[in-house]
């Protein structure tokens, strides 16, 4: 009996060892310049506020090459000064089992009037 249990933990021990499990890292910013979109003016003079949340598919040189709006804010420019901002960052690269990998990653951006209006 002692036998046939050390012969299925070997087993069991050989099996996890050869197994590998795949460890993702997602891209992080990497320049905090484009974090804030510039706020339109016209959004401005109309008062309008609102959270857009986006995706952005970030390349293996840290560009962004992809994206799309998963929630808009309700309000067409307020999404699009979003995007553009965002089209502009540099991202430090996405892994995937220590290689660099093309993915997508969510952004999330509010924009708030100014308190001097």
């Amino acid at each position: 009996m002692r036998n046939f249990v050390r012969t299925i933990l070997f087993f069991l021990m050989s099996v996890i060892s050869n197994f590998s499990i795949a460890q993702e890292v997602s891209p992080s910013i990497f320049d905090t310049k484009c974090m804030r979109p510039e706020y339109p003016r016209s959004s401005l003079r109309n008062e309008e506020t609102g959270t857009v949340y986006f995706a952005l598919l970030v390349d293996v040189d840290g560009t962004v090459v992809d994206s799309k709006i998963n929630q808009t804010s309700g309000y067409r420019q307020l999404d699009k000064a979003a995007l553009t901002a965002a089209l502009l960052c540099k991202f430090i690269v996405g892994t995937k089992d220590g290689n660099p990998e093309k993915m997508w990653v969510t952004w999330t951006y509010t924009f708030h009037l100014p308190r001097n209006l």
